[in-house]
């Protein structure tokens, strides 16, 4: 997960305690000590003066440090600084990001037995498209994700959890699953990828760019 991928992360700073702020105003700034930024003005500015990142992955950080010696977390592009002393004692496993054309390899390559996708409530999420259950389908590797949109709108309420405490049993259950229920699971996604169905306005021949380019041509054609 790629999380802070939503800001600039170069107006982003780490606190003593180890959670992620950035600028209120949001000017372009240099660090020269742990607490202090020059502005673009030449102004000092403290952590008093700078807001919390709130990041998806804040939401279930309670979850990783309970099962952090019960499975295996690992974090694509970026982890939250909170976690570090997990990092240092290899208990969770940190991917750096790479060039998007290489990213479906790079992701197939870590082998995961399972991908989450945890969200904070808000507009900006709801509004956002499946793509990581679409990710995930086509890899063959189960999702376990927050039950809000979007994914309530195509994903199976087994694998979609409410709280922090339903997340947890969930992730105990993946743990004993059976491998004939898991890969029922891998296959109920691909048919759902594949399938010929209205999403939206659109009737989509599946879920391949190359099979529906005549909506996108139609899209953007110029009038």
């Amino acid at each position: 997960m790629s999380s802070l991928s939503h800001y600039n992360v170069d107006n982003v700073r780490t606190t003593k305690d180890g959670k992620a702020v950035r600028l209120k105003k949001g000017e372009d700034d240099k660090p020269i000590e742990p607490n202090v930024w020059i502005d673009q003005d030449g102004k000092e500015v403290k952590f008093e003066d700078t807001e919390y990142v709130n990041d998806d992955v804040d939401t279930i950080l309670d979850v990783i440090k309970q099962t952090v010696d019960e499975v295996q977390w690992v974090f694509f592009g970026y982890c939250p600084p909170t976690l570090d002393e997990y990092v240092k004692k290899r208990k969770i496993e940190v991917h750096q990001g790479v060039a998007i054309l290489n990213y479906p390899q790079a992701l197939k390559h870590l082998c995961l037995q399972a991908i989450l996708a945890p969200l904070n409530e808000g507009e900006f999420n709801y509004c956002k498209s499946p793509i990581k259950y679409m990710e995930c389908a086509a890899l063959g590797v189960p999702l376990l994700a927050k039950k809000c949109h979007p994914y309530i709108t195509c994903m199976d309420d087994n694998w979609m959890y409410t709280d922090n405490n339903d997340l947890l049993e969930k992730i105990r259950k993946l743990r004993s699953m059976s491998n004939g229920i898991y890969r029922k699971t891998i296959e109920k996604n691909w048919q759902w990828l594949n399938s010929k169905h209205k999403d939206g306005d659109f009737m989509v021949n599946n879920y391949w760019l190359e099979d529906n380019m005549q909506i996108w041509l139609d899209l953007f054609r110029l009038r």
